[in-house]
């Protein structure tokens, strides 16, 4: 999952979001408990978070990537997507799910519209090595109360090798 060129631009990409504005207390509390839970420790460096209006209020949310290792005692890394809902008080977590890891997808961005967080992925074919997912696609998800639901999937993009 980790060994690609769009991956590195990934990690830069998302630091400089995270560094924009879009850092948060919060954000860091809750992600520091899930991996604790798995048991894990963050790549911090590889979190990606962008701002937008997932629950329809007005009001900012935070969609966010984040990458644990060690998910299971394994050492293997999951790439998660987890939303916090903007309120008076400031960010709330909401929901989260697995998005990708090694031998899944490569989940290298995000971004919300219409209440929906889009994430842009590399998924593996047939053929492709452990490293190196080739298929670019598109998946989408909403927030049903408090959990992120898979929506209609997204065309594959001009970027897939045939």
């Amino acid at each position: 999952m980790l060994g690609g060129a769009l991956w590195a631009g990934c990690c830069a990409a998302g630091a400089a979001a995270t560094a924009g504005g879009v850092a948060d207390p919060a954000i860091g509390r809750w992600i520091t408990a899930h991996a604790k839970k798995m048991p894990g420790v963050e790549l911090a460096e590889a979190r990606y978070a962008v701002r937008g209006d997932v629950d329809g209020d007005g009001r900012g949310d935070v969609a966010v990537l984040y990458t644990l290792r060690g998910g299971g005692g394994d050492g293997r890394l999951l790439r998660f997507l987890a939303v916090f809902r903007g309120g008076q008080r400031g960010l709330e977590y909401r929901a989260h799910i697995l998005v990708g890891g090694k031998g899944m997808r490569e989940v290298n961005r995000a971004t919300i519209l219409q209440r929906t967080v889009e994430i842009e992925a590399l998924e593996y074919r047939t053929g492709d090595a452990a490293c190196c997912p080739t298929q670019f696609v598109k998946r989408r998800y909403r927030l049903a109360g408090r959990k992120l639901e898979r929506a209609a999937t997204a065309a594959r993009g001009p970027h897939a090798k045939k």
